[in-house]
Formats: C-alpha cells, structure tokens, sequence
C-alpha cells in the first residue's frame, strides 16, 4: 500500500510541474548556511596554521584542473562530429528527423566555432538558446497532441493512430532533444573551471613567442598566481559540499535541512522553517494566492489601532462616535463620504472589521 501523500510536492507529477527547481533551491539554502557557517570558522584564523587545509586545496585543485579539461575536451569532441547516432541507439525506434536536426545542430558547432577562446562561451550560450526553442517545441507540439486526443471520440477510427505518434512524441522525440540539451547545459558548465585558464593560455602564447606550452599542457597544470588564502580555503569547502548534494534527491535534502533545523532550531524560525520545505523550488505562477492580500492586512492593522484607541473610552464616548461613523455613511454628501462607502470592492467592505 502506498504511503499517504499529504503536500504536493510529494508527488512526482505535481512535483515537476509545480515545483521545477525543487532540488536545486534546497541545494541553495544548505550551501548559503554552509558558507555562513565556514566562514565564522575560518575568518580569524592564519593561514601558516592550517598546513593540513592548504596541503588538501592545492592537491584538489591540481585533480580539478585535469577532471575540468577532460570534461571539456570530451564535450567539444562530442559536439565536432557529424553523426551521433551512437548515442541515441538506446530510443526504439529512433526519430530519423529529431536525428537529422541533432546532426544539424552539431554541423552549427562545427561550422561556427570560434578561432580562440574569447567567443567559445558567447558561442555555446547562444547555440544552446537555440536549442532549447527547439525542444520547447516540441513540448508544446506534445501538448497539443496530449489534448487532440483527449477530446477525440474514443470511437474515433484515427485515435489509436493519434495515440501512438503521442507516445512516440514523447517516449522518443522529445527524450532525444532533452538529451542534447543536457549536453549543451554540461558544456556550458565546464566554462565555470576552465575558461580563466583557457584564456590565460591564450593571452601568453600572444604575447611571448617562445611560449611553446600547448594548451592541453597547461590546462592540466595547476600554478596559483597567488598564495592559498584562508578564503580559497572556505570557497574550496563551500565547494566540495555543494558537490555532494548534487546526487541527493529532495528527501534526502530534506534530511539534512531538518537536521540544521533540529540542531540549531533558534537559529531557524518556524516561518524561515516552513518557507523552506514547503517553498522551495517553486515556480513564479504557482506562488500566486499563495500570500495574504496586503488590502487586508492592511486593514487588520488599522482596525487593531482603532480598536486599542476605542477602548481607552468609556461608553457615551463610543456610542457618539458610532452615531457619527453611521450618519456620514447614511446621510454624508461630498467629502464627508468616507472612501470605503465609495469603494467599489465589496469583499473590502464586509472584511473591514468593526472598531464600533
């Protein structure tokens, strides 16, 4: 029997739709604590006194340089070929047209690649904005298949067609253009590591022509300019945490924000606590109705300050007020209206709470 459900973004389906960047903002909030928190570890400390720290960052920064060029390298070597038929093998049976605009796409790559690092960046930002009209194309193309079928005559001769091109719209079509995007995002990506150097390569094989270091050479060798700080300290912790949350899924996220909160509960207070778990990750349109109209609290703060006024009076004071509060509704003329009789939203008036 499965468990009960009891938010919606406990369920798979509502999940994706109502709160798409679920696992990246919880992500956010652990690793925006954690940096708060190594920080105040690490800000009054010396740097001469932390051998152990600066022994590890240089020998994760060294296995960074080669992990980062050799995610690069095969990216660019993945968007250089012609066909990639090879990689989409696993969807049965293949889209032969969704292939052909994959191979395309690659054709783009080839054809429009920049001579030196300065516009690689530029260049994959705008190639994958083109790819993602693309697959944003096609998911609308599902959509509007999804509700051609659903208002089709079950009876109708051409629904079993209608439903078969959906499920392969959607099981193989639309799964291939997911696909390249990812690649294009992991492309992207590998700029954040590699792009400084790439450029500082660039910049001294200019400038000095008996500098015969290739590329490669370079980028896997890590040289600090400057020496570690006790921030490259904190940055490369801070780092190494985000990294290992990126497997972790939201419930196990959720763990570790739920432990935070359980160890430290003063530091988190229960609308910081419910903001998050319930919050997090969800999309612009779907907050909407979700917060008090500020009319009302608005009104819910006059009315309390009427009120505490009210009863500093004794009671012949309060029913003269009344007497007049109900005459200027009743009988008042021009400016001696008071602006809700004039209001046009009827929820305002009923809501205003009574301060007679």
């Amino acid at each position: 029997m499965a468990e009960p459900l009891y938010f919606q973004w406990q369920n798979d389906v509502l999940c994706k739709t109502i709160y798409p960047m679920r696992e990246p903002k919880l992500r956010d909030f652990l690793v925006y604590y954690m940096e708060i928190d190594l920080w105040k570890q690490y800000k009054d400390k010396d740097i001469s006194t932390l051998k152990t720290e600066v022994d590890a960052y240089v020998k994760a920064q060294e296995l960074a340089a080669i992990v980062a060029y050799k995610a690069y390298s095969s990216l660019r070597g993945y968007f250089q070929q012609k066909d990639v038929r090879g990689y989409y093998l696993k969807y049965r049976p293949i889209n032969e047209a969704e292939l052909t605009e994959i191979n395309n796409f690659h054709a783009i790559f080839i054809e429009g690649w920049p001579k030196d690092i300065r516009g690689e960046r530029s260049f994959v930002e705008g190639q994958l904005q083109y790819w993602t009209n693309h697959r944003n194309m096609h998911r609308e193309a599902v959509k509007s298949k999804k509700r051609r079928v659903e208002n089709m005559d079950p009876a109708h001769p051409k629904r079993p067609v209608e439903i078969e091109e959906l499920a392969v719209m959607e099981k193989v079509t639309l799964p291939m253009a997911e696909q390249e995007i990812e690649q294009v995002r992991a492309f992207l990506k590998t700029y954040d590591k590699i792009e400084a150097r790439k450029l500082a390569w660039y910049k001294l094989s200019k400038a000095d022509p008996a500098f015969s270091t290739s590329e490669a050479e370079f980028l896997v060798q890590y040289k600090p300019e400057n020496p570690v700080t006790v921030r490259d300290i904190v940055v490369w912790k801070a780092e190494e945490y985000e990294a290992s949350l990126e497997k972790k899924n939201q419930y196990e996220l959720l763990e570790e924000i739920y432990q935070r909160f359980k160890k430290e509960p003063n530091r988190y207070p229960h609308w910081l606590q419910y903001m998050v778990v319930h919050f997090s990750g969800m999309r612009y349109a779907s907050a909407h109705n979700s917060w008090a109209d500020p009319k009302l609290l608005l009104m819910r703060l006059r009315g309390s300050n009427a009120g505490s006024e009210i009863r500093k009076l004794d009671d012949a004071a309060v029913e003269k007020l009344c007497a007049e509060k109900i005459a200027a509704y009743e009988t008042g003329t021009g400016s001696n209206i008071p602006k809700l009789a004039r209001a046009s939203e009827k929820n305002g008036k009923i809501r205003l709470p009574c301060t007679c």
